[in-house]
């Protein structure tokens, strides 16, 4: 064991947000199934071609992705389940869907 180091986080990094990347095209996204553990989640999302949306309908959650401007957004997940999510940009097709499911830590 050595003498004066911690085998704990400290607060500053064990509050960081557990960082999840996405991307999507009209074949739907990569990956489609998400397993997070509650709390904040960091979401990074790309378009691999054009304009989409990612929602998270139960959460109230809606963000325009546009293609080149990757899409970040902070989700925080108080209780554990799946959470379904999707491409809402009009004309969006089935195959643009995924689940998160968020197990307790």
């Amino acid at each position: 064991m050595l003498m004066g180091h911690s085998l704990w986080a400290s607060p500053a990094i064990a509050s960081q947000a557990y960082t999840i990347r996405l991307s999507v095209d009209s074949s739907g996204f990569v990956p489609k199934r998400v397993p997070v553990p509650l709390g904040t989640v960091h979401f990074v999302v790309t378009s691999r071609e054009g304009d989409h949306c990612f929602a998270i309908p139960a959460l109230d959650v809606e963000k325009r992705i546009r293609a080149s401007h990757p899409l970040e957004v902070d989700v925080v997940f108080e209780r554990a389940g799946e959470f379904p999510f999707l491409c809402c940009a009009e004309g969006s097709g089935t195959a643009e869907v995924g689940v998160i499911v968020v197990t307790p830590r």
